[in-house]
């Protein structure tokens, strides 16, 4: 009985102990982007973007003995997806560089992609190039393919049928488990097969398993070639903005990162990193966030007051307790208040210049945010400061501190000036309207982007002035231009319109960007005429009155076409050779009438669909 009892300890103990090991191999979800590198075959490298203020990092954290990728963060159990490119294996890759197989699709002998992600709900998808598929599967719970679909053109993307891409990342938006963003390379690939129109475009695919559109891929915008050529990684940060890693020129250099504005489809550069041939790329967005900006700020003639606006966001899949909050702030600052008195619902503390805030609980995919109120003696200076979180799990970082989201930089503190011989700040407003639209502050209107201030004259007490400064930012016309020569019968869908001519045409879809704003989609759409039935005659007689005294073509409808015509005679001489829209051979050779008989000719005729087309035959000639 001993026996049996300490075998099962040790058992349990054993059992533990891995257990342990598998949750350490984990990558923690703190906002980092992870990137992997290959140079088209095993070892693939794993290294970590970290952002520290205005300054960008590139740390290698890993190297696994596989040729991986289609990487994909999974927030459910935080650990990394992929595809083994040797094989047709689905693997998980551990934080110590191992990995394990999970599934594998039969579908195919071995994965062609660079493309998979992980969506919030834990679901992976891969994007497989050579049958144009998107496959799902859960992951999470054992390894269960859920279903795949080929991807199809939007109708108003401008192209049809399936979507041949070789699509080198995909990535979920945060917010919506049924939406991927993509890119395609803006250069010449493989066969020449992806189309020319969409070539630089971010691409948003549907992913909902239970829409008529599931599978569809639309057109969102086009990317400047001057910036970036070819993305293989793409990521979204907890704020909801996308980056890529890529290549700026051809060949291939996958080293340079840039962050990517939906509002505008402009590609900003952020660095440079390390690079290889093959690139992929994931980022968890679920992590734990906090936000600190100046809610108000009211400079009086003796004092200045400043409200803050503090948010925290738990954007895990975790809920989190016992957390602590806590600053301190400049010398000359007295903190007064915080709105609400139980902000965050924790236990607050100050002291002076001192705030800690205890046992703060938030729960999974919620935000909590509260005022609050400090009081700054008027000294002329610029002063800033962060706030941060503690107690949070390893794999939220632990730690993180809070970032001024009125500006581009990263975990950056919240700053500003106190200048006694200017009037006082009373309010920051930060606004962003779209092109064509009018912001109105105070009676005046403003529609352009820029800084305005606007001075109010004895405000509050009578003495000091106070100043309004408004940071107007008015997006940028979102305009798609697009081409399109259409040969099939029956009218062109451009949207709700049926075009059957040739002609510029433009429609717009309202609401559609990110903002709100309307986009603008412009068509130059070309509609040749149809060559139908051709008709020539099989004998003339260049001395008739009758009408048949020159070979030429009719064309259905009374239709022209150029094309072009070469007569030979039966020794194979080459006796006329002419181009045209309506040419004919009357039936003479260097001006003189030819011998009765047969004669050969070769046509080609230019059609706009099908390219040039041959008719060859004998023609005879009689008097």
């Amino acid at each position: 009985m001993k026996n049996h009892v300490t075998l099962l300890f040790l058992t349990m103990l054993l059992y533990c102990i891995c257990l342990s090991s598998l949750h350490a191999q984990t990558f923690p979800c703190n906002g980092s982007f992870y990137i992997s590198l290959n140079n088209s075959s095993s070892p693939t490298t794993t290294h970590q973007i970290a952002f520290t203020g205005t300054a960008v990092e590139f740390d290698q954290i890993v190297q696994s003995n596989v040729h991986a990728n289609a990487f994909g963060y999974n927030p459910k159990d935080h650990y990394i997806y992929g595809v083994n490119r040797d094989n047709n294996d689905i693997i998980r890759i551990f934080s110590t560089g191992g990995f394990e197989v999970v599934g594998e699709e039969p579908e195919i002998s071995n994965w062609v992609t660079g493309a998979g992600d992980c969506n919030y709900l834990g679901k992976y998808a891969v994007h497989e190039r050579s049958n144009d598929k998107l496959y799902f599967y859960d992951v999470t719970n054992g390894f269960t393919p859920e279903t795949s679909v080929v991807l199809q053109w939007s109708p108003n993307s401008g192209n049809t049928g399936i979507a041949n891409l070789a699509l080198d990342d995909i990535v979920f938006d945060p917010n919506d488990p049924t939406i991927i963003y993509s890119y395609q390379r803006n250069f010449s690939f493989g066969s020449n097969s992806e189309p020319v129109n969409s070539r630089g475009a971010i691409l948003q695919i549907n992913a909902d398993y239970n829409s008529s559109d599931f599978g569809n891929v639309d057109i969102l915008g086009i990317l400047s070639d001057e910036v970036i050529l070819q993305m293989g990684a793409l990521f979204f940060n907890s704020s909801e903005e996308l980056f890529g890693y890529g290549s700026s020129v051809v060949p291939i250099v996958q080293n340079t990162l840039v962050r990517i504005d939906l509002t505008n489809m402009e590609a900003i550069f952020m660095a440079n990193g390390p690079g290889a041939a093959g690139n992929d790329g994931c980022s968890c967005p679920f992590n734990v966030e906090l936000k600190q900006e100046i809610y108000s700020l009211d400079q009086q003639c003796d004092s200045t007051q400043v409200e803050y606006k503090i948010t925290l966001m738990n954007n895990s899949n975790l809920d989190l307790t016992n957390l602590i909050f806590q600053n301190t702030f400049e010398f000359n600052a007295k903190i007064q208040h915080t709105f609400p008195q139980d902000a965050l619902n924790g236990d607050v503390q100050i002291d002076g210049n001192q705030i800690q805030i205890y046992n703060i609980d938030i729960a999974a995919n919620s935000k909590d945010s509260f005022i609050l109120q400090i009081q700054y003696q008027t000294i002329d200076g610029f002063f800033s400061n962060q706030s941060s979180i503690s107690g949070l799990p390893e794999v939220l970082n632990a730690t993180v501190v809070s970032d001024d989201p009125n500006t581009s930089a990263f975990l950056d503190p919240t700053t500003f000036e106190i200048e006694t011989d200017q009037a006082s700040f009373t309010q920051f407003i930060e606004e962003t309207i779209c092109f064509g639209e009018q912001y109105e502050l105070h009676g005046i209107n403003y529609d352009q982007s820029g800084t305005y201030l606007q001075e109010i004259e004895g405000h509050l007490t009578g003495e000091c002035d106070s100043i309004i400064e408004l940071n107007l930012t008015v997006l940028a016309e979102n305009i798609s231009e697009q081409q399109y020569t259409h040969c099939d019968a029956g009218p062109y869908l451009f949207g709700d319109m049926p075009l059957s001519t040739s002609g510029l045409y433009e429609r717009t879809l309202e609401n559609a960007g990110r903002f709100g704003c309307d986009s603008t989609i412009r068509l130059e759409l070309e509609v040749p005429e149809r060559l139908g039935n051709i008709y020539f005659p099989n004998t003339i007689n260049p001395i008739s009155q009758l009408g048949n005294d020159c070979f030429r073509l009719f064309f259905e409808n009374n239709n022209t076409f150029e094309y072009s015509m070469s007569i030979y005679d039966r020794w194979g001489n080459l006796i006329f050779d002419d181009q045209g829209v309506d040419i004919c051979w009357d039936g003479t050779f260097s001006g003189q009438a030819v011998q009765a008989g047969i004669y050969s000719y070769i046509i080609e005729i230019n059609d706009s669909c099908q390219g040039a087309i041959q008719r060859v035959g004998e023609l005879l000639v009689h008097y």
